[in-house]
């Protein structure tokens, strides 16, 4: 840096100027030469005649030939103690520092300010030209009101301005703004606004960080000649860029995207890193990727690939046409493939569909209801929880069911099923085979066709049949099969083997007892007792009591019917061990003890009731008329009533007879139940008949006793007709006769009693009086 001038007189133009003192000094290096040159760059920008150029082009030649440089500046005034220098109006200047122009300053270390007001403040900091100002360190600032305004900053042009360390400004009115660190802004009015960015040109924006800009916008430039590049980040030119449309356009295209081409149907990435491609695609949220014509993103992080593709639920992936998955993580794949669980659904497969928490559906039209179920197979479908069916029409109903093999059912919960067309439809059944079949609480079917219908039915083998509850069968009537190689049995419910069996044999054959009942012939038609005073069969259940029945009665069952059966004969008949007792019956003041005899009671007073009213109707035929006017004795009426009663006891003795031998025989004849029923309803209904006989004629009786009385009432007169109706316990008779009175004192009654059931009588009175 100079530190102290003298003022230069220009001959030509007679105006001062500075050189420094140093240029007539005698160095070897060229020093005087240089310090004219740099004398003659500042003297031009500060705006003094170019014709100094000559002199220091002049100087130079003269320096070059001789070696030696004249004295070019005169010193005038005597330098500051700390080297610096400061000339004109109000000019300031640091340590070694050198301030030349109205109002100037210097005022740091080491720094230089030319030119009127032109300020340099930061250390070795430069200001050149009227108003110049170069703010911090190592700042130059180059052209009236040129401002280097940060450390290392260059501004180069009036109204230059460098705001941004490092910060590089040329042309009139250029500006690097402050953002702009290490910007370079080069060109009349040119601009860098980023870190690192470079304008070019004038009027040119550079506002990116790191780019060159050579234009800004409605202002774009062409960059000319620019060779070939040959490293990954040269620049291309035309050439090189038509060459590669060439080969493009010549190749085969793999990606291309077709829509109206009106901006109503274009792709739409709203979310932060969002992905659209295809007509009216959109991807709305942070990361989404929707690809595909309407495909529709709106989960954080989920993708969907495929026309009309939709994924709803964050980190879900919808994949094909028509896929949708809404849950958290879901994931369908294929057309029309759905997963709507929740989370953690997955669907894959044409209209498959998951719909259970942590599902999954695999194959065509698959479906997966239930949480945690799995259906795999072309619609295979596992509606319970935790249910897996594998296989084509497979089905896992049940809770933690299992169904495997093409249309396999397990309908229970905790079911299992495995072959083709298996099926298990209780809870805990186990079905394993083609066609096999488990039905009933923990039964299990193990085989092709195998069936196992009832509780803890086990059936083992093909097309065997367990259909008793708690039983193993190992075949089926007509397909029967021995258990081979068992093992000895030591427990009371251990299965014994031939060799066990074999043992048993012989210990009975060596004398060992045996009480088994065996039947009389390979017919099992007959099986007699051997017991010496008969065999008591204990222990009989009630047989089945009806017209078809071919089972035993036990003791209770006959006592039942016996009961019955004394309770109908009444007279204090009673059913005992030993038999129905006696019944005692009492007729016209005498007991007998059994229904026959009392049967022949009546039956012989109703033959003299028969007799005595044949009589009376001889009488009355070829007698001789009564006489009218002769009243009847009250004891005959009397006489007549007794007659009667005595025909209905006679009657009543006859059927009691006939009752008492019918019974006698069927008693006698009984060996079986039916037997017994047949007999009893036959005795009933005997007794009943005799019932309603002897009301019959109990009914008569009165009827006759009203008309006899009837006929006495009116006895004054020559002829007359009388009618009477008499009732016995519920049933009725009508008695009607006609009387006339015989010349003399006689008369003479005819007259009959009919009752239900084709019951009748009749009677014939004759009276004489004096």
């Amino acid at each position: 840096m100079n530190r102290i001038f003298g003022k230069v007189w220009m001959g030509a133009h007679r105006e001062p100027d500075v050189a420094p003192e140093c240029a007539g000094r005698r160095q070897q290096g060229g020093r005087p030469l240089k310090a004219v040159t740099w004398t003659a760059l500042l003297m031009a920008a500060c705006g003094a005649d170019t014709s100094w150029a000559d002199v220091v082009s002049e100087t130079a030649s003269e320096t070059a030939k001789s070696k030696q440089v004249p004295w070019l500046v005169a010193p005038v005034g005597t330098p500051d103690p700390d080297d610096s220098y400061a000339d004109g109006g109000g000019a300031t200047a640091g340590s070694r520092a050198t301030s030349i122009g109205a109002g100037s300053s210097a005022g740091a270390d080491d720094s230089s300010a030319y030119g009127a007001r032109a300020k340099a403040m930061g250390a070795s900091a430069s200001a050149f030209g009227a108003n110049a100002w170069a703010q911090e360190g190592d700042a130059t600032a180059l052209g009236a009101h040129a401002q280097a305004l940060r450390a290392s900053a260059t501004a180069v042009g009036s109204g230059a301005q460098s705001q941004a360390e490092s910060s590089t400004t040329i042309g009139y009115g250029a500006q690097v703004t402050t953002p702009a660190l290490h910007g370079t802004a080069l060109g009349a009015r040119s601009q860098a606004t980023a870190r690192g960015a470079v304008a070019i040109g004038a009027d040119s924006l550079a506002d990116r960080i790191d780019t060159v800009a050579v234009g800004r916008a409605g202002g774009e430039r062409q960059i000319t000649h620019v060779a070939a590049g040959t490293q990954g980040t040269d620049a291309v030119n035309l050439s090189q860029l038509e060459k590669v449309a060439s080969a493009v356009m010549d190749a085969s295209l793999y990606f291309r995207a077709e829509g109206l081409r009106d901006g109503s149907d274009n792709a739409s990435a709203v979310g932060d890193g969002a992905l659209a491609a295809g007509r009216s695609s959109r991807a709305t949220a942070s990361g989404a990727v929707a690809v595909g014509a309407d495909s529709v993103v709106a989960g954080i992080g989920a993708a969907a690939l495929g026309q009309g593709a939709f994924a709803q639920g964050d980190a879900s992936t919808a994949l094909g046409q028509g896929a949708q998955a809404w849950g958290l993580g879901n994931v369908a794949i294929g057309s029309h493939a759905t997963a709507d669980a929740a989370q953690a659904a997955t669907a894959i497969g044409l209209s498959s569909q998951a719909s259970g928490e942590g599902s999954a559906a695999v194959g065509a039209g698959a479906q997966a209801w239930g949480n945690g179920s799995i259906a795999s197979g072309f619609s295979s479908r596992s509606l319970g929880e935790a249910a897996v069916a594998n296989g084509a029409y497979s089905a896992a109903s049940g809770h933690f069911s299992t169904a495997l093999g093409a249309r396999a059912v397990a309908q229970g919960d905790r079911s299992t099923v495995a072959g083709s067309d298996a099926w298990a439809e209780s809870d805990d059944a186990v079905a394993f085979g083609a066609w096999a079949h488990a039905v009933g609480t923990g039964a299990a079917a193990l085989g092709s066709g195998a069936t196992a219908s009832a509780p803890d039915a086990v059936a083992l083998g093909s097309l065997s049949l367990a259909d008793r509850a708690q039983s193993v069968s190992v075949g089926r009537v007509g397909h029967e099969r021995q258990v081979t190689n068992v093992k000895a049995g030591t427990e009371d419910t251990d299965a014994v083997n031939v060799r066990q069996l074999k043992d048993a044999v012989d210990g009975l054959g060596g004398g060992a007892p045996t009480h088994a009942v065996t039947y009389d012939d390979a017919d099992h038609g007959t099986t007699t007792f051997d017991g010496a005073d008969g065999t008591v069969l204990a222990n009989v259940r009630r047989g089945g009591v009806h017209a078809s029945s071919m089972e035993a009665v036990n003791g209770g069952q006959l006592h039942e019917h016996g009961d019955q059966v004394a309770t109908h004969l009444g007279g204090g008949a009673t059913m005992t061990a030993l038999g129905i007792t006696a019944p005692a019956y009492l007729i016209q003041g005498v007991n007998f003890g059994n229904v026959g005899d009392a049967f022949a009671a009546v039956d012989s007073k109703l033959g003299d009731l028969d007799v005595r009213v044949g009589d009376l109707e001889a009488g009355g035929s070829g007698g001789t008329r009564p006489d009218p006017g002769t009243p009847i004795p009250p004891g005959q009426i009397e006489e007549a009533l007794v007659t009667a009663r005595r025909y209905a006891d006679n009657s009543a003795q006859q059927s009691l007879k006939d009752a008492r031998a019918y019974t006698d025989q069927r008693v006698a004849n009984l060996v079986s139940k039916s037997e017994f029923d047949s007999f009893r309803s036959d005795v009933n209904g005997r007794f009943n008949t005799l019932g309603n006989r002897i009301h019959r004629v109990g009914a008569m009786s009165s009827a006759l006793a009203g008309m006899a009385g009837a006929i006495a009432a009116a006895s004054g007169t020559d002829q007359r007709v009388s009618a009477a109706v008499g009732g016995y316990r519920g049933q009725g008779a009508l008695a009607v006769g006609f009387g006339a009175r015989i010349p003399g004192e006689g008369a003479v009654l005819v007259g009959g009693s009919l009752a239900g059931g084709g019951e009748s009588s009749g009677t014939v009175g004759v009276s004489f009086g004096w």
